[in-house]
């Protein structure tokens, strides 16, 4: 029979390698979310993209939980869930909205360009206040 107990003890034991694997992964699908929706790929492949992402984000969610269940509470118990729910966030809106999250996307882009060429054009001294 499935012993939660052994199981929760057994993450709290392993936090630091449990957190190295599931924070970058979260980062890494969310990136690869965004890049596909920016890139207007297929809803396939963002879904199945989603589907995978969604299972490091619920059990960073369910290793916290270890952690508040015995009553620890600091600063990294609400950093996590609180990544993990912008990571969720982030799927929700490239499934439900690609369109508008691409032209966010693409929006973003031009005007980092444009900040990004004004600060060259101000660096090379060919624009003097």
């Amino acid at each position: 029979m499935l012993d939660l107990n052994n199981i929760a003890e057994f993450s709290r034991c392993h936090c630091i390698g449990i957190c190295a694997v599931l924070v970058p992964l979260n980062l890494l699908l969310s990136t690869t979310t965004i890049y596909l929706v920016g890139t207007n790929r297929s809803m396939q492949l963002i879904y199945g993209t989603v589907a995978i992402a969604l299972w490091p984000a619920i059990a960073l969610f369910l290793h916290v939980a270890t952690w508040w269940s015995i009553g620890v509470v600091m600063l990294p118990t609400f950093i996590l869930p609180i990544l993990a729910t912008i990571c969720l966030a982030t799927h929700a809106y490239a499934v439900t909205n690609p369109q508008q999250m691409r032209t966010l996307l693409l929006g973003g882009l031009a005007f980092a360009v444009a900040k990004r060429r004004q600060l060259l054009v101000n660096r090379s001294g060919l624009f003097h206040h």
